[in-house]
């Protein structure tokens, strides 16, 4: 049976696309996504949803993508089960810091990309792949790659720690792909940060925020929309 894989993405292109693409008055970083080498315009929304439909004539099967980055959930599938199949997003956003720069400058935090995935094959040669990696503004971060040849269930998250003081932004960068011959891949990434200073919240451009801390003033969506103006 022959199949024909969907997965990969030259996303180096895309990388080079980011660069030269820009959008006057755009706050928070640009989001790309594809699925079954259907690449799309970028978008500056928090939350994404597609599905792509298979299309057996060219033997693709189906795939979907999402991501909510107020949430911080990114989820990809593919669902090449006699054929190939590929779905994937790269999406960032920019970070703040909110607290008392006098009393925990400089704090370190952890930023976690908890990467939930089930690969189930179901022909005799079918092969998954999965990837997840997040990384800073220099590049440098935690990255999975999985290419199982059986069935596989994986439950892993990736870390980096990271030090700032309040009022220093930062940006960062998060992927998930998956793709598939002869089977189905389901991936979903949930974003967090931990080990933070009790006085210190995170929020972001897109409006995702840790909880606030006790006894002091919340932070409302209005005061975070003004912050980035």
């Amino acid at each position: 049976m022959p199949v024909r894989h969907a997965r990969l993405v030259p996303w180096i292109v895309i990388a080079a696309l980011a660069m030269l693409s820009s959008r006057a008055g755009a706050t928070c970083p640009e989001n790309y996504y594809y699925c079954n080498q259907k690449t799309f315009p970028p978008s500056f929304e928090p939350r994404v949803s597609l599905e792509c439909l298979g299309d057996p004539a060219n033997q693709i099967g189906r795939s979907s993508i999402s991501y909510d980055l107020v949430s911080g959930r990114l989820t990809s599938f593919s669902g090449g089960i006699e054929f190939g199949a590929g779905a994937g997003m790269n999406v960032r956003d920019h970070y703040d810091l909110l607290g008392p720069v006098d009393t925990v400058c400089m704090t370190a935090f952890r930023v976690e990309m908890h990467v939930m995935a089930k690969f189930q094959r179901s022909h005799f040669d079918g092969q998954g792949d999965l990837e997840a990696f997040f990384r800073d503004e220099n590049g440098f971060g935690p990255r999975i790659r999985l290419n199982p040849r059986s069935s596989l269930v994986t439950d892993t998250v990736l870390t980096m720690d990271i030090s700032r003081c309040p009022g220093n932004g930062f940006e960062l960068q998060f992927e998930l792909d998956t793709g598939c011959n002869g089977g189905s891949y389901t991936a979903t990434a949930q974003i967090d940060f931990t080990h933070l200073h009790p006085l210190v919240q995170v929020v972001s451009c897109q409006g995702f925020h840790t909880e606030p801390p006790i006894a002091t003033e919340p932070v409302t969506w209005g005061r975070l929309r003004a912050h980035y103006r």
